[in-house]
C-alpha cells in the first residue's frame, strides 16, 4: 500500500552514475563528500590497487578506503588513501567532518566500533583512534556523521534501551567544555522505532538529519527519511 502511494506522487529527484572515475566492477559503497563537494572517500571491495592482493572468506577483496577529489566539474580517478587508514584486512570509512579534515572510520574490534583519523598538513592521515566509551560501547556502532561546527555527533548502535531490545537507534552526544563526547542520548521515539534506524548524516545546514529505517511509513526493507 505505501509503494503505490509513492509510485502515485513521485518526487522530483534524478539518480546518476557518479561514473567510472569512482566506481569499478566490483562494490563502491558508502561514499562521503566534503561541504565544498571537492574530495570524496568511500570504501571499495575492487581488485585493482587494494592493499591486499588475496581475497576473503566470501571469495572478495578485502574493504579499502578510497578517494577522490574534483578537479574542474569532474571527480579524479579513484585512488588508495593509504597507511595507516589501510591495512592488510578490512577497513571502511563512516563518515567525514564538513572541512575534510577528520575521517571516521568502522573497525569490527569490541563488537563494532567508530575510529577517528585526523588529516595532517601535508595531506597524510594520522592512526585512528577508538572514539570515547561515551560513544563505543561493548555492542555495534556501526554509522557515524558529525555537525558542520563539529560539536554534534549522531551515531546508530544496538545497545539495549531495555532488557533484550537491541534493535539499531540513533543517538546523538555532544561535546563538553573539555573536548570530549559527552553521555550519549538516545533521540527518541520520533526518530527512532521499535525497528533499525542506521546510517544517520546531519546536513551541512545543520538541521536536517537524514537517515534509514525499517521502521517508519516505507516500501520494506530500510528507506531513507529526514527530519
Amino acid at each position: 500500500q505505501n509503494g503505490i502511494e509513492f509510485v502515485m506522487y513521485p518526487r522530483d529527484y534524478i539518480i546518476e552514475n557518479v561514473g567510472p572515475a569512482i566506481n569499478s566492477e566490483w562494490d563502491d559503497f558508502a561514499p562521503v563528500v566534503t561541504a565544498d563537494e571537492r574530495f570524496m572517500a568511500f570504501t571499495t571491495r575492487r581488485q585493482d590497487g587494494n592493499t591486499n592482493e588475496n581475497v576473503f572468506d566470501d571469495n572478495l577483496y578485502y574493504e579499502d578506503v578510497f578517494y577522490s577529489e574534483k578537479v574542474g566539474d569532474k571527480w579524479s580517478v579513484a585512488r588508495r588513501i593509504g597507511e595507516p587508514i589501510n591495512i592488510p584486512y578490512h577497513d571502511s570509512n563512516l563518515a567525514i567532518s564538513a572541512d575534510g579534515k577528520q575521517l571516521y572510520l568502522y573497525k569490527s574490534e569490541n563488537g563494532g566500533d567508530i575510529f577517528l583519523s585526523e588529516r595532517n598538513p601535508n595531506g597524510t592521515w594520522t592512526n585512528p583512534v577508538p572514539l570515547n566509551q561515551n560513544i563505543n560501547s561493548t555492542y555495534s556502532e556501526n554509522s557515524v556523521s558529525i555537525s558542520p561546527d563539529g560539536n554534534t555527533l549522531y551515531f546508530s548502535s544496538n545497545r539495549p534501551i531495555t532488557p533484550g531490545k537491541t534493535d539499531l537507534d540513533i543517538y546523538v552526544s555532544k561535546k563538553d567544555s573539555k573536548g570530549q563526547w559527552g553521555p550519549a542520548k538516545n533521540m527518541g521515539p520520533v526518530i527512532n522505532t521499535e525497528y533499525d534506524e542506521d546510517g544517520p548524516f546531519i546536513d551541512y545546514d545543520g538541521k536536517t538529519l537524514y537517515f534509514s529505517s525499517k521502521g517508519h511509513k516505507g516500501m520494506g526493507g530500510y528507506d531513507i527519511f529526514k527530519s
